[in-house]
């Protein structure tokens, strides 16, 4: 064998070294006779190799002048093309029979187009290409692929009728085309609904490798649709024995069927249960398989499965929905449970039915604390069937809802409809009058909550709840300013005995403590702040306490009580408070005021060591300065400004520094030191108070040298500013401030109008700009209020530059112009003189960031107020919940996750209620449907006054149905909203959408699948 291969690859080897000896010798010749070439491409053409082929043909033409036989290259190299699938192919037949209109190649050359066409899957072009053949011209084998490709053709464009003639010219032949065209000839008639005849066909290629796992669907299904169960299960048996149909499993659903009509249940459920391993049952058969299961008393199953089925509005689909109902409550789902209750109950085919699922659909309402919904439904039922066997138990039912209810607005008017109550409905009454009193509180809807609270405090039961009352009373009156009232209710809380028994017994100290505090009434905030302070020894490092104990050390500050403010001071200092800092610059202000100036200096500098980002460093350093400048110690004085003003270029006290330290030159008669630091104030500053009092004093300096023409050169320098006032101008401006004084916004407005009328470039201009711009802001006058707080900021820095920064940036932000909003924002924390300003500020460009959707920018600012210390509980939390919203906005899921859970932890208002929706929704879009559905039970239940957020929280949980393929709970959700939801939003909108997209989906689901079922077969 061996030496056999030997001797043939000698031989290849001899036969090749020939070849190419011959081939050599031959090139030169083939080279320059055309004939010759034209010859050897029909020799390549005839032996399939095309690719040569059309090589050669190429070359002929480029020597050929024979018109013939050029025509005849071209066709081969058309065809050639054709033969490789090239791109060119199509190009090179068409341009063939522009080229060569007389070539009787022309009449093939459309059955090549044609074929070449069909292979790249251009039907429409193919059949009309195809169409302009003569089959006439046509071999037998090419008439037979034209008519196949015909048949397709026309089949793929939904021409069943044409197509099928020209399958059945192919049909009983031998070939692959034959067995094909037989196929589609089958399909045809099965979707003609002529069975007989597709069943014969389908049975001709049963047994064909590549056809029988696609037929044998349709052979099963026309037994089936023929009431032939026993050949459903004799060849469907067959069929899923067989490997080659093991993918096939609508086959297990037929044969499940006919199983299912000759009422064998449990091979009904065993094949159902086996399709579902890959795929999902349609709603036909999900119905048998639910009536299966409970022929089998297998409830839970039946359950499942009856809950994937779009129940329909008629007799049938009550009764699924009761029955579910009744599962559902034997599983203890009770939301779904509730759901089905309530489809049954608006359903009236059968009576008994309806009046037990309302029974139950209110039932259930009160113990998943749908408190709106179960008042509703026990009204109802109590109406509709006031001589049921269970009126009882209703009207028992809703008076413990109505105890219990978390919709208090609702619950009081039904309370107040009832006459001659007794006493604990009256007691609930009070309650539920507090429990509102208290959540509109919370909501910051204050004047609403006094009136709730006044009610409750009227009814008196529950001595508790009336000093609690009094409380929050108190609370609110302080949170709106109004200290008198405030301390008429404090007052009144501690006066109930069982105010002793509340967590704000002491804390109202403390309140009364601020009450007087604000008034100025220092001796008596002094014996509250102390009372506080006795009473709460246990938390001596608590927030409160150390604040109690700094207000009693003002308030001894205040009355001059400097010994016992100093202790305090220093206990404050000594607990390393955040707070400390301040403690410790109060009390070098006192040892200034005792006369301790060393203590004072030594205690303003220890302060910035020990603080060094202390908002008090730059007031210690200032207060170290004057210090020193008190007591003659210029150089001391001016090293300190200097400090100061290097360390702290933004502070307020730069621009007095820079003039303190003019000054101390001019006392020491340096003149020229003097005046360059003077005009560097009126240059730099021309707007502000230094700068008029260093333009007196370098008027003194250029008088006192004989040099008046030179303040008249300072004077031309700034042209549009008036350093002093005339006359008139100081008598029109004082007449004017007469109404400042008065408070008389009217008066202002003529007056000061008046005033920058006459005196545009007036001494008092900027103070005149303020005072209307501040009335302006009082009176709601936006855009004249912008308007004069920018010409006070225009002519920064001044004393009003904060107020109107703060202020402009307010109504900005209302106008919805962030842009400039957050500008005015960042302009003020960079002058802030204090923590509130700056945490205003820093809020302010947090919110104007979010609402620009620059949102990384609105990451940065909140992450530096969180940074900041001593923030209160309401700022971090406002910061939190837009960190979160900017974190959702950008994707990052899970840091978006952990700040909106902190925000709903603990924020009880709106902001909460929204927190913990877009935690629902996170968890939504992490596919984490059950925790979605979790998050919004408890959005239902924490937040029960935020309509709009719970209706949302429900749509959503509509979703999470849809991504858990139950239809029928989604939609009786959507259908809750669209029946009780009442808000004027788009909320309404979206459920119908919602609803219709569902529907529409089933709808095409129930429509399509035989149109799936071609697309896949074809």
């Amino acid at each position: 064998m061996s030496s056999i291969r030997m001797k043939s690859k000698l031989w290849i080897t001899f036969a090749f070294l020939v070849c190419r000896t011959l081939t050599y010798a031959q090139s030169t010749f083939i080279d320059k006779d055309p004939l010759a070439l034209f010859n050897k491409g029909q020799e390549l053409y005839s032996q399939k190799q095309f690719g040569s082929a059309e090589k050669v043909f190429k070359d002929f033409l480029a020597l050929s002048h024979d018109k013939f036989l050029s025509s005849e290259a071209a066709y081969y190299i058309a065809i050639s093309s054709v033969q490789l699938g090239q791109d060119d192919a199509e190009t090179l037949l068409n341009d063939f029979a522009r080229d060569y209109p007389e070539s009787p190649r022309n009449r093939m050359m459309y059955f090549f187009l044609g074929r070449y066409q069909f292979r790249i899957r251009q039907y429409d072009k193919a059949a009309e290409t195809l169409a302009k053949v003569d089959p006439g011209d046509l071999s037998n084998d090419d008439e037979l692929e034209y008519n196949f490709m015909m048949g397709y053709t026309l089949f793929k464009t939904k021409k069943y009728d044409k197509a099928k003639d020209y399958f059945a010219k192919v049909k009983d032949g031998r070939d692959e085309d034959a067995l094909l065209a037989t196929y589609y000839y089958g399909y045809i008639a099965y979707i003609d609904g002529h069975y007989n005849e597709a069943l014969k066909e389908f049975l001709k290629v049963k047994d064909d490798k590549k056809l029988k796992s696609m037929v044998a669907e349709y052979i099963v299904q026309i037994y089936l649709v023929q009431g032939q169960y026993d050949e459903v299960i004799k060849y469907g048996d067959v069929v899923l024995q067989d490997s080659a149909n093991a993918g096939n499993q609508e086959v297990k659903l037929y044969v499940g069927e006919a199983y299912f009509f000759k009422k064998d249940y449990t091979k009904t459920i065993a094949l159902y249960n086996s399709y579902q391993q890959n795929g999902t049952l349609t709603p036909h058969h999900i119905y048998q398989y639910g009536y299966s299961l409970i022929a089998n008393q297998d409830y839970a199953g039946a359950e499942k499965a009856f809950a994937q089925l779009d129940i329909k509005s008629d007799s049938l689909g009550q009764n699924i929905a009761y029955q579910l109902g009744a599962s559902y409550l034997q599983t203890g789902d009770k939301i779904k449970a509730r759901n089905s209750f309530e489809f049954a109950s608006k359903l009236s085919f059968d009576k008994n039915i309806q009046e037990v699922s309302l029974l139950n659909y209110a039932k259930l309402s009160y113990e998943l604390n749908f408190q709106k919904e179960g008042i509703e439904a026990f009204k109802a039922f109590m109406k509709n069937y006031p001589n049921s066997e269970y009126i009882g138990e209703a009207r028992e039912l809703l008076g413990q809802i109505l105890l219990a209810a978390n919709d208090p607005k609702e619950a009081l008017e039904i309370i107040e409809s009832i006459p001659n109550r007794n006493e604990k409905l009256n007691l609930a009454y009070q309650k539920i009058l507090y429990k509102y009193g208290f959540e509109l509180y919370n909501d910051n809807k204050t004047d609403e909550a006094q009136g709730y609270f006044k009610k409750s405090i009227d009814v008196s039961l529950d001595k508790k709840l009336k000093a609690l009352a009094y409380f929050w009373l108190g609370e609110s009156y302080y949170k709106k300013l109004n200290y008198d009232d405030a301390l008429e209710n404090y007052k009144n809380f501690l006066f109930v005995a069982e105010s002793k028994n509340t967590p704000y017994y002491n804390v109202t100290n403390y309140n009364i403590g601020y009450c007087y505090f604000k008034k100025e009434s220092y001796t008596e905030a002094y014996i509250y702040f102390e009372k506080y302070v006795r009473e709460d020894k246990g938390n001596k490092q608590s927030p409160r306490h150390i604040d109690a104990v700094l207000r009693s050390a003002d308030c001894d500050f205040e009355n001059k009580n400097y010994g016992r403010a100093l202790s305090s001071y220093n206990s404050v200092i000594e607990s390393n408070a955040p707070t400390a800092d301040y403690a410790m610059y109060q009390k070098g202000m006192l040892e200034g005021l005792t006369n301790k100036s060393d203590e004072k200096i030594e205690t303003m500098k220890e302060l910035e060591r020990q603080y060094p980002k202390s908002s008090f460093d730059d007031d210690a350093m200032y207060e170290v300065g004057r210090e020193y400048l008190k007591y003659d110690k210029n150089e001391e004085a001016i090293t300190a400004f200097q400090s100061l003003n290097y360390n702290y270029p933004k502070s307020p006290y730069f621009r007095a520094s820079l003039l303190n330290i003019g000054l101390i030159y001019y006392n020491e008669q340096k003149e020229n030191e003097a005046a360059a630091v003077f005009k560097n104030i009126i240059h730099e500053y021309p707007y502000s108070v230094e700068a008029k009092q260093a333009l007196t004093a370098l008027q003194n300096i250029y008088v006192e040298r004989g040099q008046a023409d030179s303040i008249e050169y300072i004077y031309k320098s700034l042209p549009n500013i008036n350093f002093t006032a005339s006359a008139q101008d100081s008598i029109v401006y004082r007449a004017a401030f007469t109404y400042v004084i008065k408070d008389d916004c009217n008066g202002i407005h003529d007056a000061m109008g008046k005033y920058l009328n006459r005196f545009s470039q007036g001494y008092y201009t900027t103070d005149a700009h303020y005072y209307l711009a501040d009335c302006e802001y009082r009176n709601h006058d936006t855009d004249a209020a912008i308007e004069n707080y920018n010409a006070v900021i225009n002519k920064s820095p001044n004393e009003y530059v904060e107020k109107a920064l703060k202020y402009s940036s307010e109504l900005y932000y209302k106008k919805h112009d962030y842009e400039v909003a957050k500008n005015r924002y960042k302009q003020l924390e960079d002058i802030a003189s204090n923590n509130q300003n700056t945490m205003l500020a820093m809020t302010g460009e947090l919110r104007s960031d979010f609402f620009l959707k620059n949102y990384d920018g609105a990451i940065e600012t909140a992450t530096r107020i969180l940074a900041m210390p001593a923030l209160s509980s309401e700022n971090k939390l406002e910061t939190q919940f837009y960190l979160a919203k900017s974190y959702l906005e950008t994707s990052k899921l899970d840091l978006a996750l952990s700040a909106f859970e902190e925000v709903y932890r603990h924020d009880k208002t709106v902001a909460g209620a929204e927190a913990m929706y877009q935690v629902a929704y996170i968890h939504y879009l992490q596919e984490k449907y059950k925790e979605s559905q979790d998050i919004i039970f408890k959005l239902k239940d924490d937040y029960v006054y935020y309509d709009y957020w719970v209706a949302k929280g429900f749509i959503l949980l509509a979703d999470d149905y849809v991504k858990l393929n139950d239809n029928f709970q989604a939609k009786s959700t959507l259908q809750s909203i669209l029946d009780n939801y009442t808000g004027k939003d788009e909320l309404l909108d979206v459920a119908k959408t919602k609803m219709k997209d569902i529907q529409d989906k089933e709808n095409q689901d129930n429509t399509n699948k035989k149109g799936d079922n071609e697309n896949e077969t074809h």
